[in-house]
């Protein structure tokens, strides 16, 4: 019961989150590239 319950609230949240991605574009950008980044330098690809 507490799996079902915990899948609905992932999925409530999902709808949530692409909900405020196709109003805030350029925000989703912004957020891909900061995590893109983040994630590179954390890798040692890149070296700020």
């Amino acid at each position: 019961m507490t799996f079902i319950l915990h899948i609905n609230l992932i999925n409530r949240l999902l709808i949530v989150i692409m909900d405020f991605l196709k109003k805030n574009k350029i925000l989703t950008v912004m957020a891909i590239i900061a995590i893109l980044s983040f994630a590179l330098e954390k890798a040692g690809i890149i070296h700020p």
